[in-house]
This record gives C-alpha cells, structure tokens and sequence, in this order.
C-alpha cells in the first residue's frame, strides 16, 4: 500500500507540474472550459546540497547521486519506489536506474539520507533526473544539474570503442524486422512462435527473438566454458558489472543489457535490447487494456 500511495502521489504531481507550465488565466489566458479539471500547483524548486560521482562519465560507468533533506513531512510514502517512479518518468530515455535506491531516515537528527545509481542511455550532456520529493509538503523538485557522457567505455582506466553487440547481434542490428533477417540467412530457416515471440536459431548456439516482429532479444550458448573462465575477458570487453547479484554478471551498455551466466552445459550470454522490449510492453498494455476500456476492438 505504502508503494502504490507513493507511485500515485508522484503521478499526479508530475501531472500538475505539466499543467502548470502550459499556462493559467492569470498570464491572460482564456478561462477553462466547464467540468475541466481545476489547475494545478506548480511544484516548487529546491535547492539540496547533492553528491554526484562524476560529471563526465563513459557509457559504461555509473553515476551515482547522494543528498540529505528534512524529515519526511508526508507518511506512507514508500520513498525509494517514489525516486525510482520519478527517475523512468523524467528521464527514462536518459537515464537508467542500477539496482534499488537506498534510504536511511535518522530520527535524531531529523533527516533523510537518500542515494542512487545510474548509468546514462546515450551520450552527449545528458541532464540528470528532475523528480519531486514527495516526501515533502509541495513536492519539491531538486535540480542535479547534467553529466557530459562520452560515447565510448571505460576498461581498467582505458578508454575503448563501443562493441559491435551495443548496436546489434550476430550480424543484424537491433530492431530488424523478422523477414529482413529471415532474407539474409539461409535458405529454409524458419522461426518459431513462443508466447507472442518469434524466435529464429540461425547458428545452433545463437537464438534471436523478436517482439512485434523486432529483433529484440538474443541467447548466445558456450558450452564447455565455465564463468570463472570466461569472466576475465568478459571484463575486458564490457567492463566492471553494474550488478552481479545471484552469481549473473549484468553490464547495461546505454539500451543494451548484457548478463552471464552459469547454466549445466556452460555459459549463456543473454542479450536485451530494452528501448525495443519496453516499446513491446507498451504495446500489449494498450492493446490488452486501454483499448478494452476505450471499447476498442
């Protein structure tokens, strides 16, 4: 309950905050029609004295964000399901959350000490996420500035160029629709229909999958590796891990996931491409949901 009060609170004040800036009659503006909602407060700037990691970062390091505020003035509000709603709505084509962020309130001295982590989706001077702390009364919203992001990775201190698998897979880039890539193999090979995904096996070891007849998603087997093995060169390639939780090493290279794994024949690399699974995500939610409730067809 006290994660869905929170995601609902910073919902609207979003909403509001949009509202507010499209303008008011007190700018002059025509009144609103009859039975329009009412307009909303705009959300007030704050001023929070925050940590960031780094300003210039490749696009593979982390960039994580610390800062204090007052003691919580709003109950139940879950307050890092509230930062990390706040994160995917203001800057999820910017910006990707790395793990859960961690709060810890400290009743004596009345504070709360809030930190994340993210990695950037692209280069160039990327703005940080503006989100309101809703934990405050009049949902104040922080401003964390910008990070310049280069467009290469960072290897032992070693800046290296983006790999091949950042921008597509086995040969085809990320987002080919099933029947380009179908022309380009060989002759006869067909894919096969798995809970609404196709999924094509061009070489015995490598699986593509597409969603929405987008090329998505990849498994690559090695059998006879183990992850010790593999796990240095893995590094040398991709960089530290933003996780290894559950002995699978994940590296998030702006859209595109990369986990390791042990599995009984070997390693299994799994690659997502998560701009294209989301888009997919979305698709299904209108097409299951709202347009049930619009009365669509």
């Amino acid at each position: 309950m006290k994660r869905l009060l929170g995601l609902c609170t910073l919902s609207l004040t979003l909403a509001g905050a949009v509202a507010a800036e499209q303008g008011g009659a007190a700018r002059g503006e025509p009144a609103p029609r009859a039975g329009a909602e009412p307009a909303a407060r705009p959300a007030q700037a704050m001023f929070v004295n925050a940590k960031v990691s780094a300003r210039s970062v490749a696009l593979n390091q982390p960039v994580r964000i610390e800062f204090f505020t007052g003691a919580r003035q709003i109950e139940n509000i879950d307050i890092p399901a509230a930062i990390a709603a706040g994160v995917a709505m203001s800057s999820g084509r910017m910006w990707r959350l790395v793990g859960r962020p961690t709060v810890t309130e400290n009743e004596k001295i009345r504070t709360v000490q809030v930190a994340f982590s993210l990695v950037a989706r692209a280069s160039g001077e990327v703005p940080l996420p503006r989100f309101p702390l809703t934990w405050l009364s009049g949902d104040p919203i922080p401003d964390f500035g910008s990070v310049k992001v280069e467009p290469n990775l960072v290897v032992s201190g070693e800046a290296r160029p983006l790999p091949k698998e950042v921008d597509g897979v086995g040969g085809h880039a990320w987002g080919s629709r099933l029947d380009a890539v179908l022309a380009k193999e060989a002759p006869g090979l067909k894919a096969e229909e798995r809970d609404g995904v196709q999924a094509l096996r061009p070489r015995k070891e490598l699986e593509l999958r597409f969603r929405q007849g987008d090329l998505a998603e990849a498994t690559l087997d090695a059998p006879g590796l183990t992850l010790d093995q593999a796990q240095t060169s893995f590094l040398d390639r991709w960089g530290m891990p933003q996780s290894s939780e559950g002995g699978t090493l994940v590296w998030v290279l702006g859209w595109t996931r990369i986990s390791a794994s042990a599995v009984p024949e070997g390693v299994r690399i799994q690659l997502v491409r998560e701009d294209l699974t989301g888009k997919a995500a979305a698709g299904q939610v209108k097409k299951r949901v709202f347009d049930a409730l619009e009365g669509g067809r």
